[in-house]
C-alpha cells in the first residue's frame, strides 16, 4: 500500500463506469491508502473541488474516456461541450488541481466527431500534469492525430483479473453448463457487443474455418453496446453453422464458465490501443487469437497470444492459431502473463505515478510561491 501524507487526497474520476473493473483495481491502493475517490459525471459541476478545498485535500482530476464529451449529440453540441470541458480544465489546472490523462484508445470506440475529439486530445496532451499510456508504443500509434509530450508519458499497463472471478471448474463442467459439446474446439469472443470487434468478420470467416476445422465453434456472448441491436446481431448470426450467440451480462459469478469451456479466446478488433479481455484471458490460462493492430502491439511473438498479420483472411490466420495452440502449451505463459500484471501490482503503480506527480506540483508551487515573495 502506498503511504500519503498530510493533507489528505481527494482523486476525481471521470466519467467513472461502476460495471468496469479497471478504474476500481487502479484505484485500490490510492483508496487504501486513505485517498477519496469521487466519480465525476460533468467536468463542468465543480462541486466535488470545492468540498474537497473546503477540506483542505490535494485534489486531482483523472481524465479516462473522452467519448462522454467528444462524442454525443451533434457534432456542434459535441465542440461545444469539449469548449466547455476544456476551459474547466484550464480553470482547474490555474488553481492548483492536478490533472492526469490515461489514454486508453488513440480515438474513441467508433468514433463519429472526429473534430472535437482531437480538440479534446490536443487540449489534454497540453494541459495534463501526467499522461499514461497501456505500452511504450501508445505514443507513436497517436502520433498521426496527435502528440504525447514525452516528459508527461509513464507506462501504465492494462492489469490482468486474477483473483477478482471464481475460478473453481473444469472445461467439462463448464462446457456441460453451457451446453456445448465436449470434444469440439471452441473459441470465445467475450464482452460488450460493439461493431469495432469485429464480430461481423468473424461471424462470416467461421464458415471457412469450419471447411478446415468442422469441429470448431465460435461462442459470443455479451451485453449488447453502441451500434448494435438485437436484430442486427441476430440477423449477422442467423444461419450460420458453428456461432451461438448469447446476448446479456455476463455476472461476476458467471465468467469462469464461459473461460473455461473455451479453447481460445477470438479478439478479431478492428483498432484498439489495449483490451482488458486479453489480460483476462490471461488469467485463465486461456490463449488468445487476435487480429493485429495497435492492440497487438508488443505479442507478436508470445506463446499465449497468436497475431494475424494484416492481410491475411481471418479464417486463415484462425486456423493457424487453432492449430499452433494444439500443438503447444500456452497456458503456462498465459498465467505468467496475468502474475506479472496482477492488479495489486498495477494499483501500487498508479498509486506511487500520482504521488511523484503531486510532489512535482508541490514542488513547482513552491517555486512560484518563492518567486513571487522575491519580487
Amino acid at each position: 500500500m502506498t503511504e500519503f501524507v498530510q493533507p489528505p487526497l481527494t482523486l476525481g474520476a471521470f466519467p467513472y463506469y461502476p460495471n468496469n473493473p479497471w478504474q476500481d483495481l487502479i484505484y485500490s491502493d490510492l483508496r487504501e491508502a486513505g485517498a477519496r475517490v469521487v466519480p465525476i459525471a460533468d467536468l463542468e459541476d465543480l462541486t466535488w473541488v470545492d468540498e474537497a478545498r473546503h477540506r483542505g485535500d490535494r485534489i486531482v482530476l483523472h481524465v479516462n474516456w473522452t467519448a462522454p464529451v467528444s462524442q454525443i449529440g451533434s457534432i456542434a453540441e459535441a465542440s461545444d461541450r469539449v469548449a466547455r470541458a476544456t476551459s474547466s480544465l484550464a480553470a482547474l489546472h490555474r488553481t492548483g488541481v492536478v490533472l492526469i490523462w490515461t489514454v486508453h484508445n488513440v480515438l474513441p470506440h467508433d468514433a463519429s466527431h472526429l473534430l472535437p475529439e482531437l480538440a479534446l486530445c490536443r487540449a489534454l496532451a497540453d494541459g495534463s500534469d501526467l499522461i499514461t499510456v497501456p505500452h511504450a508504443a501508445a505514443s507513436a500509434a497517436v502520433q498521426p492525430w496527435y502528440s504525447l509530450p514525452q516528459e508527461k508519458v509513464v507506462e501504465l499497463p492494462q492489469p490482468s483479473y486474477v483473483g477478482l472471478y471464481p475460478d473453481e471448474i473444469t472445461q467439462e463442467a463448464a462446457r456441460e453448463r453451457l451446453g456445448v459439446g465436449g470434444s469440439e474446439r471452441i473459441m470465445l469472443l467475450f464482452g460488450t457487443l460493439r461493431p469495432y470487434k469485429g464480430i461481423e468478420e468473424a461471424v462470416a470467416a467461421m464458415r471457412a474455418v469450419r471447411a478446415q476445422a468442422p469441429d470448431t465453434r465460435l461462442l459470443i456472448t455479451g451485453e449488447i453496446g453502441p451500434g448494435y441491436d438485437i436484430a442486427t446481431l441476430e440477423r449477422i448470426t442467423a444461419g450460420v453453422d458453428g456461432v451461438d450467440l448469447h446476448v446479456g451480462y455476463v455476472g461476476a459469478s458467471e465468467v469462469q464458465y464461459w473461460m473455461r469451456a473455451a479453447d481460445a479466446m477470438l479478439l478479431p478488433y478492428r483498432a484498439g490501443l489495449n483490451s482488458g479481455v486479453l489480460l483476462l484471458a490471461a488469467g485463465f490460462g486461456l490463449p488468445v487469437i487476435m487480429s493485429e493492430s495497435d492492440m497487438s502491439l508488443g505479442y507478436t511473438d508470445t506463446p499465449w497470444v497468436h497475431v494475424i498479420p494484416r492481410g491475411l483472411p481471418l479464417s486463415e490466420g484462425v486456423v493457424d492459431g487453432l492449430r499452433r495452440f494444439a500443438a503447444s502449451d500456452p497456458q503456462g505463459a498465459a498465467l505468467e502473463a496475468a502474475k506479472a500484471a496482477e492488479p495489486a501490482r498495477m494499483s501500487k503503480l498508479f498509486a506511487s505515478q500520482v504521488r511523484s506527480v503531486l510532489g512535482r506540483a508541490s514542488d513547482g508551487m513552491s517555486g512560484r510561491q518563492s518567486q513571487s515573495r522575491a519580487s
